[in-house]
């Protein structure tokens, strides 16, 4: 499998870290939520299961998202999937598209209706699944920026807020893991996913903590938004010297 998908050769967003991700239905205009699932599994991993569909359409669209708990157990889970498929080597996307994920694959036919990518920490699958069949091209973009798309804080009174976001410590040698520890709220309860990003070093989570990796000496600047289902933000940045 290394030999035909040439896992050495995909990107990798060390820098980036979802965390508690969750779409609550309001993430992709002109579709619909009808129905979510979290009762599958690949492996360890559990699967959340977004049914969307477009009823005057008669088509919808299944998104699979699987959660890591860091790239590098993205990149393995990533690998098996690949492994499951009876094809041989599933086509990479076309040239128009390769700014999608850090690595993202598409099924044989000609229209792309089945798709995996990669991003960070994060597995997404997608597949045409109704009476009427739909590329999912546009549909896997709008997943990705979710991850990657940086909002900016607004003012709104629905926005959550950080209460506080601190290192287990404010210094740490290159290559030890301090920890990371964020809480924060959203004013109508509703759920919160997180989006880490850090300038030198990677997050990732050991068991039930989050863990800040330093690269080399220097400052690393660790900034986390705090999302709501409404796409409202907020944001907090720390600094911890890395030795």
């Amino acid at each position: 499998m290394a030999q035909t998908y040439q896992p050495g050769k995909w990107n990798v967003t060390k820098n980036l870290f979802i965390w508690q991700f969750r779409l609550g239905g309001k993430e992709l205009p002109e579709w619909t939520l009808a129905e979510m699932k979290t009762n599958q599994h690949f492996r360890e991993y559990p699967i959340q299961e977004y049914y969307w569909q477009q009823k005057e359409k008669n088509i919808m669209v299944k998104i699979d998202v699987i959660p890591t708990a860091s790239w590098k157990e993205a990149q393995e889970v990533f690998q098996g999937m690949l492994q499951e498929h009876m094809i041989l080597q599933l086509p990479t996307v076309p040239d128009k598209m390769a700014l999608l994920g850090d690595v993202a694959y598409t099924g044989p036919s000609g229209e792309i209706r089945n798709l995996l990518f990669l991003r960070a920490n994060m597995i997404v699958r997608l597949n045409s699944i109704g009476p009427e069949r739909v590329a999912v091209g546009h549909l896997a973009f709008d997943m990705d920026n979710l991850f990657t798309r940086k909002n900016e804080p607004g003012e709104r009174k629905t926005k959550p807020e950080i209460r506080s976001f601190e290192a287990g410590r404010g210094e740490t040698p290159a290559g030890e893991p301090v920890a990371l520890e964020v809480r924060a709220e959203d004013p109508l309860q509703r759920p919160l996913w997180y989006r880490f990003t850090a300038d030198n070093g990677e997050i990732a989570q050991q068991e039930n903590s989050l863990i800040f990796t330093g690269e080399k000496s220097g400052e690393g600047k660790v900034t986390v938004q705090a999302v709501n289902m409404e796409g409202d933000v907020d944001e907090k940045s720390i600094t911890i010297k890395v030795l």
